[in-house]
């Protein structure tokens, strides 16, 4: 049994993913936890996408989970393997062989043992005197209470066994792409301006396109927010419902095909991560960082850089069954060996242990 001493830890949606695999790893009972609060969470601040910790009383392990691929430098020099989600081989190699590449990510929940009662504390401890945030923390946790409600952004809703599908292609096979457009009023950094209309772009021509090549196989479109209301309303689906997570999630596994694009700072999205563990055919925008394993394009998806070769892609895809079936055959396999939440977690874990 591997002991696990938590020192920065806060309760974000970019951590889920490894609660849900800590607890898992606890439950069977691989790893037992301990807590001891570090520097690091003075420095950083509450809410930063970050868990360390200490393996074994030895080994000092980073999970940088944050979107783009930028490294904490105090991080970095307190850590012996930092893992990163957004792992750019050529960047970071030659940065540091500390740095490793941690895997896809999609939101998920699992029993998170001692742990969960720790974020729970965490979050009474910075919510003090704000009776409205702290029931909704205290609901999101309890998976009896997001059930009830049906709250989008709870445990139960976001359970990781629902995520996951078998690879059983349909012989007429149905496309989905739901996602949003980011807001771009008040942004003041040409930068991230830039990239934010670059996406909504993007998002926008694939669903326009993928909905007059496929009108009776396609579902998609943009989530109804005020501002894609107003600025891109011919994309959008009115019904709020549509994007519900249970809603979402019923409709993706009734589909064989998804679509991807990137995310803010080039980031593998969480659809990516969910379209795998439901054992889908993937389309995506071309993948600027590396993970770990054999998950390539052409095999595990297919890539696109236009709109245009997203509908083509997908094309090849409807057309061709055995190719859906090959890929979707893939990423179950892919699932299994390194996206699992307690597979993710525990093959950093042995990583960690082998990084000299």
């Amino acid at each position: 049994m591997h002991s696990l001493t938590f020192h920065h830890y806060e309760d974000t949606h970019h951590l889920t993913q490894l609660y849900a695999g800590i607890g898992l790893l606890a439950k069977k009972g691989l790893v037992r936890c301990a807590y001891e609060r570090s520097p690091a969470y003075q420095i950083l601040g509450f809410g930063a996408q970050l868990l360390t910790l200490t393996l074994n009383g030895q080994r000092k392990i980073a999970y940088d989970m944050d979107d783009s691929d930028r490294v904490i430098p105090e991080i970095l020099q307190w850590s012996e393997v930092y893992f990163k989600r957004s792992y750019a081989r050529e960047t970071h190699g030659r940065l540091s062989a500390k740095i490793q590449p941690l895997g896809l990510y999609y939101m998920s929940y699992a029993p998170r043992m001692g742990l969960g009662r720790r974020l729970l504390k965490n979050g009474r401890s910075a919510l003090r005197g704000n009776i409205a945030d702290l029931v909704k923390v205290l609901a999101l946790h309890s998976r009896l209470v997001s059930w009830l409600f049906a709250l989008k952004g709870g445990s139960s809703v976001n359970w990781y066994r629902r995520f996951e599908g078998s690879p059983n292609p349909s012989r007429e096979p149905k496309i989905i792409f739901l996602t949003q457009v980011w807001n771009t009023k008040n942004i003041t950094d040409r930068q991230i301006l830039e990239e934010r209309l670059d996406i909504n772009k993007m998002r926008c021509e694939c669903i326009a396109m993928l909905r007059r090549e496929f009108p009776q196989q396609f579902f998609g479109g943009i989530y109804p927010s005020d501002y894609a209301l107003a600025v891109h309303g011919n994309f959008v689906i009115p019904d709020r419902r549509v994007f519900h997570k249970k809603a979402y999630l019923a409709r993706m596994h009734d589909c064989d095909i998804g679509i991807a694009t990137m995310g803010l700072f080039g980031s593998n999205g969480g659809k990516l991560g969910e379209y795998v563990a439901a054992s889908k055919a993937i389309v995506s925008e071309r993948l600027r960082y590396q993970v770990p394993g054999d998950f390539s394009s052409d095999l595990n998806y297919l890539s696109f850089a236009t709109p245009e070769e997203c509908v083509a892609q997908v094309r090849r895809l409807v057309d061709d069954f055995d190719l859906r079936l090959a890929m979707m055959q893939r990423n179950h396999q892919y699932y299994s060996s390194y996206l699992r939440p307690d597979v993710l977690v525990w093959n950093s874990l042995q990583k960690a242990m082998e990084v000299q």
